[in-house]
């Protein structure tokens, strides 16, 4: 079993993805959005445009303040741990006007074991002035 813990690097990261973050119409786009780059571990097209992310991953030691480079490092890491075998939506909901929760349920497989895992993700967004969503913070945990 994973030990949890918190790695936090501060604020906010703007999520781009195909079709640009100018094309998100509603917090749902947003997570199919992010649905799609999770199962591709594409960190990159994660958080590009990012200015900084706050992560929460479940094994990780120690807690670290850094941009969106570091976030995006920590990340990539964690996730290239193991192969994707599935990310649900399993719930989207918007806590008053900008501010919005996205769940999820991933199933993976850890390198070099067959062992199905499965771990609770929570995304939350923020919709910005101009309309963008935007990442606050990914919590990956049992």
């Amino acid at each position: 079993m994973f030990n949890r813990i918190a790695l936090t690097i501060a604020a906010t990261a703007a999520l781009a993805l195909p079709g640009g973050v100018n094309a998100q119409e509603s917090l749902e786009q947003a997570a199919r959005q992010l649905r799609s780059a999770f199962l591709a571990h594409d960190v990159e097209r994660l958080l590009r445009n990012s200015e900084s992310v706050t992560l929460r991953l479940e094994g990780f030691r120690g807690v670290a303040n850094a941009g969106s480079r570091q976030a995006g490092r920590v990340l990539k890491n964690y996730l290239a741990q193991a192969s994707e075998v599935g990310f649900r939506i399993v719930g989207v909901r918007k806590v008053g006007a900008r501010k919005g929760v996205v769940e999820a349920r991933r199933r993976y497989v850890v390198r070099g074991t067959s062992d199905e895992l499965s771990n609770v993700v929570f995304v939350t967004f923020r919709r910005l002035d101009s309309g963008h969503w935007v990442v606050g913070e990914i919590r990956v945990g049992g």
